[in-house]
């Protein structure tokens, strides 16, 4: 709680302004106080908290096509940037899960790599179109929170 005839001065990390894509971050506090007790000076801790920005994660799910000859001799992978369009970036350690498949009983010929967002789909994948769930998670970092979307992409076998 501020107090009167006490003044706060706080500097930004960054210069920050309204122009500044960054958040300000308060990283020094100067308390001056015209309190005197015994003719010294009052002192006292102070701690503030650093309101992190939101994590600007955006992403769009793409559609994929793929041969059925292809897949019965053996599996084949997709990197995460052929399924998905990333539209801006998340800040901090990205990781992958596989939420969801359109046909549950085909859900085992889908693996997703946690770290890598990369895609195996099994050999043996019957033709059709399948909905996939992928729940991409930005850590976030010193100046932004994390945040979880959930992106769905089309991967049709022909």
């Amino acid at each position: 709680i501020l107090s009167k005839n006490i003044s706060y001065n706080y500097t930004p990390e960054n210069g920050g302004g309204e122009d500044s894509e960054e958040p300000d971050t308060l990283y020094a506090l100067f308390v001056k106080s015209d309190a005197f007790v015994s003719n010294q000076d009052a002192s006292s801790k102070v701690s503030a908290k650093v309101i992190k920005a939101a994590n600007p994660l955006l992403l769009k799910g793409k559609k994929v096509t793929l041969k059925c000859s292809a897949l019965k001799k053996k599996a084949r992978k997709l990197t995460f940037k052929k399924l998905v369009k990333i539209v801006r970036k998340g800040k901090g350690k990205m990781t992958y899960k596989l939420a969801k498949v359109s046909r549950p009983r085909y859900k085992k010929y889908f693996r997703i790599n946690a770290k890598t967002g990369k895609l195996t789909i099994k050999k043996g994948l019957k033709k059709g179109t399948y909905k996939i769930r992928i729940k991409v998670t930005a850590a976030g970092n010193t100046k932004y929170k994390a945040r979880t979307k959930t992106v769905t992409c089309k991967i049709k076998i022909k």
